[in-house]
């Protein structure tokens, strides 16, 4: 892959630093999109980073979901109270961040992003968009967020779900500003799913909370992720505003998000592009 002089001396200067904190997606990132399995030796080598420096799950799915598939990570590395503490979970897209708290053995809160029940409650909003949007859409309430998805039948086709998934973002999009509420949320798509969520939530509005939070320079988180494309549900997550950023998905015009790029320069993708960047990157 022929990178731009801008991208050049991004990507030269990404690999140089040393990373202070990691934070990465899940689907499409950490495993193959719509899989649901991580590579073994990604596991290992994820469990080990916070024996050096924090590590953040940034996800749509909620803390229960993430919670029994971050269960086997965590098992595989260390098990001091140091290295359990800086684990972090962010689900609902940023709605709700989590950390570990040794005394109790559970996650607990350090920010959330509440439903602007004000304008409308989540509840409300479920009826309308069932009324809009026909059969074919399943909406869930998470506590958080809004996330409409499709019958299990639709994702045994890859190509035709991603195109429904598309389509539904746009359309709840539209729908959203008829209703007045565009200023109050926004739709992403994740490719098997949308997700809606209020305007101040997001993932990288949480890795801004996290870097707060840490007391260190948000350039000095990596960020990895996949779905950089603009209304896609990684593009804040990736837009380089929010920790210097890498794609193991699509790429974008712009300079950031960086790609996952071999010895050879041909661009890596997927859990095999996480594994081959973890292992050539440094954390302080």
């Amino acid at each position: 892959m022929k990178l731009t002089s801008a991208q050049k001396k991004a990507h030269d200067s990404a690999m140089k630093k040393k990373f202070k904190a990691a934070a990465f997606d899940i689907d499409g990132t950490l495993t193959d999109i719509r899989k649901f399995i991580m590579p073994g030796h990604l596991i290992k080598t994820l469990a080990h980073i916070p024996g050096h420096v924090p590590l953040a799950i940034c996800t749509g799915r909620d803390i229960e979901h993430v919670q029994t598939r971050l269960q086997h990570i965590c098992d595989a590395g260390p098990q001091t109270n140091e290295h359990r503490t800086r684990w972090f979970i962010f689900c609902e897209n940023g709605g709700i961040g989590f950390f570990y708290d040794c005394r109790t053995q559970k996650y607990k809160k350090f920010f959330e992003i509440p439903w602007p029940n004000k304008k409308i409650t989540q509840e409300a909003m479920q009826a309308f968009l069932k009324d809009r949007l026909g059969w074919h859409a399943v909406i869930s309430i998470r506590t958080h967020s809004i996330i409409v998805h499709f019958p299990r039948p639709f994702y045994i086709f890859p190509r035709f779900i991603n195109h429904v998934s598309k389509k539904t973002a746009s359309r709840l999009t539209k729908i959203i500003d008829e209703m007045g509420l565009s200023k109050d949320f926004s739709v992403e798509d994740s490719g098997i799913g949308s997700v809606i969520i209020p305007r101040e939530s997001g993932k990288g509005k949480a890795i801004k909370s996290w870097s707060e939070h840490l007391r260190i320079p948000i350039k000095d988180i990596l960020v990895v992720g996949d779905q950089a494309q603009k209304g896609k549900n990684d593009a804040e997550f990736l837009s380089g505003d929010y920790g210097t950023s890498f794609t193991v998905g699509a790429q974008t015009p712009s300079v950031y998000p960086l790609p996952v790029l071999d010895s050879t320069g041909k661009k890596l993708w997927g859990p095999e592009g996480t594994q081959y960047l973890l292992e050539q990157i440094k954390f302080a």
